[in-house]
C-alpha cells in the first residue's frame, strides 16, 4: 500500500514538474499575447542604404519580433522608399508601425493624426561640403548656386543644415531658395563630373564622398542635440488595442541592439549581403560610428519640436514629451 502511494506521489510530482517547466518556458514571451485568429503585423521600413536603417535590417533579417510572437502572429515587412508615404500609410491605417523620421513625426503629431512615438532608431552623421571649394565658406554662396541634398527636403540632413543656419545666422531658411533635391547617385555623378554644384548637405555615407568634396560644417552636433533621428512609430489604434506586441517589439529592438554590439562581424556580413555590392568592412565602420540606440532624448525632443514651431514648419504649438500618453514607456536617454 505505501509503495503504491509512493508511487502515486512520485507520478504526480513528475506531471508537475513537467507542467511548471512548459509554464516557465512560455513566461515572458507569448503569454500576455492572445489572439484568437491569425493576424499579420504590417511594419512599413526604408530598404536605402544608410546606417540609419542598420538595426531594422538586423530586426527583420534575424526575425527578433517574430520569435516574441505566437505562431498565429505573423509579421509582414513592407519597404517604402519615402518616409512621408510611410507616415501616410502608416495613419491611413494601411500599416501598425513604422520607420520615420522623427520631423516627419512631430508635423504628424501637430496635425493630429494617429500616430504615437515608440522608440529612436539611431542618430547618425551629416554635413554640409562644399564642391571644389566652390561653396567655401558658407556665405561665399550667391543666389543662383545651387545646393543638393541627398533625399528630400525636411529630411535629416537638412533640417539639420536649418538649425546650423539659425544658430549661425540667426535665420534657418537662409539658403532655402539654393537647395535642390536629388538621389544620392545623381549627387556623386554631378560632384565627380561637373562643376554644377556648389555644396552638399548629406548624411554620412558608408562607402565615403569623393575627394573634391570637402566638409565645411559638420552637422553631426546639431543632430544630436536637437534629437533629428530615425524613429520607431506605431497606428495609435494598433499601440491601444496591442500592449502586449508593442512590448514584445521593445523586446526585439534590444535583443536586435544587443546582436549588433556582440557580433559585429556577422550584423555587418548581414548588412553587406542585404544591400547588394556592399562591404562588410565598410558596414562595419559605420556602426562603429554610429551604433543603434532605441532611447529618445526629452531635451532634444522638444528643441526640434519648438525649432519647428517657431521656423513656420508646424502651425500650432507643439506638445511637450512629457505629455505623451505613453511617456512611462517610451525608452528615454534623460
Amino acid at each position: 500500500m505505501r509503495r503504491w502511494i509512493r508511487r502515486n506521489y512520485i507520478a504526480a510530482a513528475a506531471v508537475l514538474l513537467i507542467l511548471c517547466l512548459f509554464a516557465f518556458s512560455q513566461f515572458g514571451k507569448t503569454k500576455t499575447i492572445d489572439v484568437d485568429q491569425p493576424i499579420a503585423i504590417r511594419i512599413l521600413f526604408s530598404p536605402s542604404t544608410s546606417v540609419n536603417n542598420a538595426m531594422v535590417v538586423i530586426l527583420k533579417e534575424k526575425m527578433f519580433f517574430e520569435e516574441e510572437l505566437p505562431e498565429n502572429v505573423t509579421v509582414e515587412w513592407i519597404s517604402l522608399d519615402s518616409t512621408s508615404a510611410r507616415r501616410d500609410a502608416i495613419t491611413a491605417g494601411k500599416g501598425d508601425i513604422t520607420m520615420v523620421n522623427m520631423p516627419s513625426f512631430i508635423a504628424a503629431k501637430e496635425a493630429m493624426l494617429p500616430i504615437g512615438l515608440l522608440s529612436n532608431v539611431t542618430i547618425s552623421g551629416a554635413a554640409y561640403y562644399s564642391v571644389n571649394d566652390r561653396g567655401f565658406p558658407l556665405e561665399s554662396i550667391g543666389a543662383n548656386d545651387k545646393l543638393a541634398i541627398t533625399g528630400s527636403i525636411g529630411n535629416t540632413a537638412h533640417l539639420s543644415f536649418q538649425i546650423a543656419c539659425m544658430e549661425m545666422f540667426g535665420n534657418s531658411s537662409i539658403f532655402d531658395q539654393n537647395v535642390l533635391a536629388l538621389v544620392e547617385g545623381d549627387v556623386v555623378a554631378m560632384v565627380s563630373n561637373t562643376n554644377d554644384l556648389a555644396g552638399v548637405i548629406a548624411n554620412d555615407r558608408i562607402v565615403g564622398w569623393p575627394q573634391n568634396m570637402k566638409m565645411v560644417i559638420d552637422l553631426t552636433p546639431y543632430i544630436q542635440k536637437y534629437g533629428v533621428s530615425g524613429v520607431f512609430a506605431a497606428s495609435t489604434t494598433f499601440m491601444t488595442e496591442n500592449p502586449a506586441m508593442i512590448d514584445a517589439f521593445y523586446r526585439a529592438e534590444r535583443a536586435a541592439v544587443q546582436f549588433i554590439k556582440e557580433n559585429p562581424d556577422e550584423a555587418a556580413a548581414i548588412l553587406a549581403s542585404f544591400w547588394e555590392g556592399e562591404n562588410a568592412e565598410d558596414m562595419k565602420k559605420a556602426l562603429v560610428l554610429f551604433p543603434p540606440e532605441i532611447e529618445i532624448s526629452e531635451s532634444g525632443y522638444d528643441l526640434l519640436a519648438s525649432f519647428m514651431y517657431q521656423s513656420g514648419l508646424i502651425d500650432n504649438e507643439p506638445i511637450k514629451f512629457r505629455d505623451f500618453s505613453n511617456y512611462d514607456a517610451l525608452p528615454k536617454k534623460e
